[in-house]
C-alpha cells in the first residue's frame, strides 16, 4: 500500500498526525482512518528474527517470553480477560455448542480455551512460536503461520481477531480473508484500538497504541464502518471499554479492574470491539494487488 494513499478508503487527502519510531503517521481527511506510513507488510518479512521484532516491535526476545508477555492480560481486568469476558458474555444469547470457531492472531490461547470449554470447535491460527507454546500449555489447536486464502478449506461459524487489525498496514485483505472463511449464516468478533476516543485525541501520535511497525493501523467509528462495508459486513454491536485503567490508578490503591470500572464510566476507554456479520451470501474473493506490493 502507498504511504500517500489511505488503505481504508484508498483516499489521498491527508493531514499529518505526527511521527513515531521515525514513521509519519496520517489522517486521512475522508473516513478519518489513522496509520503509519512506509510500514513493510509482514507477509514479505522471511527472516524469523526480523519477523518477531516486526509484529512484537521488539519487547520479547524469544517465543517463550512473548508467551509470558502476551498471558499477563489474562489476570483479571487485564486486556485480554476483559475482550475474552465481553464476547462470551455476547455468545451466551446463542446456540455456539459445536459450532466451528477461527481465531486469527491467537496470541497466548485465552480465547480458544475458553470457547473450549464451552464446547465451541477452536481452531487458532498464529505466525508467531508463542502460538505452539500456548497450544502445549492450553491444549488447543493451533495453526503456525499467517492466514492465506488456501490455509483452510472450510468456513467457520464464528471467527475473530482481536487485537490484530492494528497490525495490518492493509487491513482491507485481512477483511476480505474473514469474509472468505465466515460462513454467510457467521459472526464475526474485532477488537482494536479506537483513534477517536479521549487519549489519542489528546496524544496524537505519543498515544500509548501507536507502535509502528507493530502497531500501525487506527481505526475510528467511521473508518471502520467504511471498510466493513465495503467488504460486505454490517455492523451488529459496536462497544467501547477501557483496559489499561488510568494515569495513577495503582497510587490511590485500586485494582486495574476497578480502575477500568472507573474508565468505562468517564468513557476514556481507547478500545473498541465489534460484532458484524455479513450483508450477502459470499462471492468469490480476490484479494486487491496491494497485498503483493
Amino acid at each position: 500500500m502507498n504511504s500517500s494513499q489511505c488503505p481504508v478508503c484508498f483516499g489521498a487527502r491527508l493531514k499529518e498526525w505526527g511521527t513515531k519510531n521515525g514513521y509519519p503517521i496520517y489522517q486521512c481527511t475522508e473516513c478519518t482512518h489513522v496509520f503509519a506510513g512506509e510500514v513493510k507488510l509482514a507477509s514479505n518479512i522471511e527472516d524469523e528474527a526480523e519477523f518477531r521484532r516486526h509484529i512484537t516491535n521488539g519487547a520479547a526476545d524469544d517465543d517463550q517470553a512473548q508467551y509470558e508477555q502476551l498471558c499477563r492480560g489474562e489476570r483479571e481486568g487485564g486486556h485480554v480477560f476483559l475482550t475474552t469476558r465481553m464476547i462470551l458474555d455476547d455468545l451466551q444469547r446463542q446456540q455456539c455448542e459445536n459450532k466451528e470457531w477461527l481465531d486469527i492472531g491467537c496470541g497466548s490461547g485465552y480465547l480458544l480455551a475458553n470457547l473450549q470449554r464451552r464446547g465451541v470447535k477452536p481452531t487458532g491460527i498464529e505466525p508467531g512460536g508463542w502460538g505452539q507454546i500456548a497450544a502445549r500449555e492450553k491444549k488447543v489447536q493451533v495453526v503456525h503461520g499467517l492466514l492465506e486464502l488456501g490455509t483452510f478449506s472450510k468456513k467457520f461459524d464464528y471467527v475473530s481477531a482481536t487485537d490484530v487489525l492494528e497490525h495490518q498496514s492493509d487491513p482491507y485483505v485481512l477483511m476480505k480473508l474473514i469474509r472468505h472463511y465466515l460462513a454467510d449464516t457467521g459472526r464475526a468478533y474485532l477488537s482494536f484500538p479506537l483513534a477517536d476516543t479521549f487519549r489519542p485525541w489528546l496524544m496524537r501520535a505519543r498515544w500509548a497504541m501507536v507502535i509502528p511497525p507493530t502497531h500501525c493501523s487506527f481505526f475510528t467509528r467511521k473508518s471502520f464502518a467504511r471498510l466493513a462495508a465495503k467488504v460486505g459486513f454490517r455492523i451488529e454491536k459496536f462497544a467501547q471499554y477501557n483496559s489499561t485503567g488510568f494515569r495513577g490508578w495503582g497510587r490511590l490503591g485500586l485494582r486495574l479492574a476497578a480502575a477500568n470500572k472507573i474508565g468505562d464510566a468517564l468513557r476514556i476507554g481507547d478500545q473498541g470491539l465489534v460484532a458484524i456479520s455479513p450483508l450477502a451470501p459470499r462471492c468469490d474473493v480476490k484479494l486487491p494487488a496491494a497485498a503483493d506490493d
